[in-house]
């Protein structure tokens, strides 16, 4: 009896809060979210899920954090003033290099979608007729370091091709203005803006040989291990949130609208439609989660950036970068959610 007093006593003082299968029930557990930037049509199931309430469900409070490039998103989580953060390879790449420890725990888009986005008047339809061109990039950014790559592998001289580094914040609109033939861009976000003011042909990295990995989410892996079940939960709560903005991509556009006035609910609807192409990996394994983070990919992306010269041969190991852990415990054996969801392959 008194063990069982004791047991009441532990229980109440505690506050546990296990409750049905997604232990979401009690005191939601507050989860900082940095997104790379302000939001784009690609966040939707965050803003949407946590409209609908789909992370409170999960007993996750999320706080979508806005960032201000990946680099700085990838020291925020470091640093801990993020539980999360959404990033690129490169930021967890090169960090790792210098030392850095974040992994990451979950893909956004299994593959780079980055690419270049060249006007239809230069007539040029792939990579092999950039030469005598003209491009544009943001200034320093790992986007324009690995260009010399793609023009090797394309039969293009380096020097055929003239690169005008600019600020971000300047890209669209010299590119709108004719500055160039071409941008070096992320191909989802561009699309939609610059399209209708400049007719464009996409040319995605990955299809012209540059594979590396997309956007992950980063954690401290110390956090990870100590925890686990609210980086599950936050998983979880993000697929199912996924799920319902498939199957209403105009509200669940609407919602980052409103965190984003400068984007309208059109663009950010073509946004979100446009990251779908990148969500999954050609040589994924058919019904694999998207969220997976496959062995080769990354190990590709590590032998890219050793390629250009962006981290010395050999120093790396890709599988240190990475861990499918939560997604596996996240997924279990659960059939695709819904008609609409993308979480397998």
């Amino acid at each position: 009896m008194i063990e069982v007093i004791c047991l009441l006593l532990t229980f109440i003082l505690t506050g546990c809060t296990q409750n049905g299968d997604n232990g979401g029930g009690g005191k939601e557990r507050r989860f900082r979210l940095m997104l790379i930037s302000s939001p784009t049509g690609l966040d939707a199931p965050l803003f949407y899920g946590k409209a609908r309430g789909v992370f409170a469900k999960y007993g996750i409070d999320l706080a979508i954090q806005f960032g201000n490039g990946s680099q700085r998103t990838y020291d925020a989580v470091a640093s801990g003033r993020a539980d999360a953060g959404v990033t690129v390879f490169s930021a967890i790449a090169l960090s790792a290099g210098k030392g850095g420890d974040l992994v990451s725990f979950g893909s956004l888009q299994q593959v780079d979608s980055a690419g270049l986005l060249m006007s239809k008047s230069s007539h040029v339809t792939s990579t092999a007729g950039l030469r005598g061109k003209t491009l544009l990039a943001s200034s320093g950014s790992a986007l324009r370091r690995v260009l010399p790559v793609l023009l090797s592998q394309a039969g293009v001289p380096e020097d055929r091709v003239e690169v005008k580094d600019v600020v971000p914040g300047a890209l669209y609109a010299a590119y709108v203005a004719g500055q160039a033939d071409g941008i070096i861009t992320v191909l989802p976000n561009s699309v939609p803006v610059v399209g209708d003011k400049r007719p464009s042909v996409a040319l995605p990295f990955i299809d012209n040989g540059i594979v590396q990995p997309g956007l992950s989410m980063v954690a401290q892996p110390e956090k990870i291990r100590s925890e686990r079940d609210t980086y599950v939960r936050f998983l979880r709560a993000l697929i199912e949130a996924d799920s319902l903005a498939q199957a209403d991509i105009r509200e669940a556009a609407s919602s980052v609208s409103e965190a984003a006035p400068q984007l309208t609910k059109d663009i950010t609807a073509k946004q979100f439609r446009a990251a779908q192409e990148f969500r999954c990996w050609a040589d994924s394994p058919n019904g694999s989660s998207s969220f997976l983070q496959p062995a080769a990919l990354w190990k590709s992306g590590v032998s890219l950036f050793e390629k250009s010269g962006m981290i010395e041969s050999g120093a790396l190991n890709s599988e240190a970068l990475y861990t499918n852990g939560i997604v596996r415990a996240a997924v279990g054996s659960d059939p695709p959610r819904g008609p609409h969801a993308r979480e397998r392959c």
